[in-house]
């Protein structure tokens, strides 16, 4: 089975599935991007690899947990979502580019991860890693990716923090 680990960038995607790799085979998106040369191009503006998402498909294994911020954007079989509420990802971006950290935490208020996920399938699970460390998300991941809980999508709600609230 392919789980991909998904979430806007801060809400501990990379921290909690390292805590996992004695255990599961973890696929680190960018790493793998990069080393197999699975780019369409760069983004000057972004300062960032456009992932070639067709040809990433085509080569990854057939199971194993693929962390990312596009991971829910591949052909996979369970979407795990990380969240984090909008003011404490804000602490946890602080020295990334201003208008980076604003888009950032615009998509995570909108659940935009969530929205595309959902659109892509229907086994979709999220986590608010507000309040927990690496060690307690890694364990729900972990859980999740076992099949032995279910964390239903639409829990998390931060529109009140988008409406000033």
């Amino acid at each position: 089975m392919r789980i991909a680990v998904s979430g806007t960038p801060g809400t501990g995607k990379t921290s909690s599935t390292e805590i996992l790799e004695k255990k599961h085979l973890i696929i680190h998106l960018n790493e793998y991007v990069k080393e197999n040369e699975l780019t369409e191009g760069y983004d000057e503006e972004r300062q960032s690899y456009l992932v070639d998402l067709g040809s990433v498909n085509t080569k990854l294994p057939d199971e194993g947990i693929i962390e990312s911020h596009v991971s829910h954007l591949l052909d996979v079989d369970r979407v795990i979502v990380l969240r984090c509420h909008p003011s404490e990802l804000k602490n946890r971006l602080s020295g990334r580019d201003e208008e980076e950290i604003r888009e950032n935490l615009e998509a995570e208020a909108i659940d935009k991860i969530l929205i595309e996920s959902l659109e892509r399938t229907n086994d979709v699970h999220e986590i608010d890693t507000t309040n927990r460390s690496k060690k307690e998300v890694a364990e729900l991941i972990d859980e999740i990716s076992t099949g032995a809980v279910q964390k239903e999508p639409g829990q998390v709600d931060w529109s009140g923090w988008l409406l000033g609230e």
